[in-house]
């Protein structure tokens, strides 16, 4: 639903070398956060957590927002339907 993360290399200018095949990755793969939320909640609690990486900036600029919607209004869209 995200064409930009569809083709696989969204961040380009920054991430030169990373390729996601369908904009898609083992986020276990990309970064490792052990003992963090996700994991405690897995073992504790039996929920499954989910990281939605939204862009390449992790703290974007307010006047950016409606773009990252723009883009990213579909995918989650159908996210939560599936859920």
């Amino acid at each position: 639903e995200n064409a930009k993360m569809y083709q696989g290399s969204p961040c380009k200018d920054m991430y030169p070398t990373e390729y996601f095949p369908h904009g898609i990755t083992n986020g276990a793969q990309w970064y490792n956060v052990p003992g963090g939320m996700q994991d405690w909640n897995y073992l504790h609690t039996n929920c499954f957590e989910v990281t939605i990486e939204l862009g390449c900036v992790k703290y974007p600029k307010a006047e950016e927002l409606p773009k990252y919607w723009a883009q990213n209004r579909r995918s989650l869209l159908q996210f939560m339907k599936q859920v």
